[in-house]
């Protein structure tokens, strides 16, 4: 999607899974690395984050000890953006790292300040996130629907936020689950 990036890791730790690929036939293959992260079970577990080549083969890891991490892209900048849990704050912080670790960009971690799925930049070169928004419906009950922000990537101001209930009403189909009342998985900048 971008540059080349040529680069050597180190021995694989202890603590990265053995992992078990099932290969298509011969030219069914994707070719170029899957990259993706592991949710390790136990709270005392590093986040982490792999790449594999077509052959299952780990040809990169980034360990981050104390963190859960969800999310992980390699965006065209070449950045890693990744989405942790914050084990102080109630909330997800935004990451933007170099391959090599090197912390660039980090979200706001106010209190209830929630990440979730997903984040973009956009043309301006801020950033367009996807968030959890716990709200207080018509008959007192707590839910859980979307906020959708843009944040000046120098200052870390929102610019712009649009929310599921302003434009929905509480009333309206059936809710299952009032913790997700909607739950948006992608946001995407249209120019129009």
């Amino acid at each position: 999607i971008g540059p080349v990036f040529r680069f050597a890791i180190a021995e694989i730790p202890e603590v990265v899974p053995e992992l078990v690929v099932s290969r298509p036939e011969p030219g069914e293959v994707q070719p170029g690395v899957t990259l993706f992260d592991v949710k390790l079970r136990g709270r005392r577990q590093p986040g982490l984050v792999l790449a594999v080549d077509e052959l299952g083969q780990v040809v990169y890891y980034m360990i981050k000890p104390g963190l859960v991490i969800g999310f992980t892209e390699l965006k065209k900048s070449g950045r890693l953006t990744m989405i942790r849990d914050q084990p102080t704050v109630r909330g997800r912080r935004i990451y933007e790292e170099s391959l090599d670790g090197l912390m660039l960009w980090r979200s706001p971690g106010d209190q209830g300040y929630t990440t979730h799925h997903d984040v973009n930049g956009l043309p301006d070169g801020n950033v367009f996130i996807l968030l959890h928004d716990w709200f207080t419906d018509s008959i007192g009950q707590q839910r859980r629907g979307d906020r959708l922000v843009v944040l000046d990537r120098q200052t870390r101001d929102e610019l712009w936020d649009w929310r599921t209930q302003d434009h929905y009403s509480d009333t309206d189909g059936v809710v299952e689950d009032p913790a997700n009342w909607t739950h948006g998985n992608s946001v995407l900048y249209h120019p129009a």
